[in-house]
């Protein structure tokens, strides 16, 4: 059972690893498509066209790779009515909005456990020294002054050890 659980992982592991390959190698080809052709206004294969419109942002640019190709003015065409669209304006800014909400719960979420960590290592480190001290035979009060504790904290504290 162990190896088919450890072998599966690992096929996923090769997968994930290829699939990231694969995109590097994609980004990397669409990088070098703008610079080598885009930009030196070569002639686009129409696969490169589509290629390149997932990665443009801007309406000129589009426009411009799009022109001489019918297809392609369609998609355009497509693609700016979709973003003049109000709807779809307003779903992309509820998602845009959902997505920086998600952010700040998990940052919020993560200051708190770092916090919470801090604050609990620090109240285990005080309790520790005030048993180290009750040990040591020193006196409530004088334990008291040294951690920050209250004289019923370190009684407590006595009675556990």
């Amino acid at each position: 059972m162990k190896e088919s659980i450890s072998s599966y992982i690992r096929k996923e592991e090769m997968n994930m690893y290829e699939l990231g390959r694969k995109t590097n190698h994609l980004t990397s080809l669409l990088t070098k498509l703008r610079k080598e052709k885009y930009y030196n206004n070569d002639k686009l294969t129409k696969l490169e066209k589509y290629m390149l419109m997932l990665k443009l942002r801007k309406r000129e640019e589009l426009l411009e790779v799009s022109k001489g190709d019918k297809d392609m003015s369609e998609v355009y065409k497509k693609l700016d009515d979709l973003s003049k669209d109000k709807y779809y304006a307003l779903l992309y800014d509820e998602e845009e909005k959902k997505a920086y909400e998600n952010k700040c719960i998990l940052e919020d979420a993560i200051e708190d456990a770092k916090e919470n960590g801090y604050n609990s290592g620090l109240n285990d480190g005080i309790s520790n020294i005030a048993k180290n001290l009750l040990s040591m035979n020193m006196t409530l009060e004088d334990i008291s002054k040294a951690t920050g504790l209250t004289i019923d904290e370190i009684k407590k504290l006595k009675e556990n050890i």
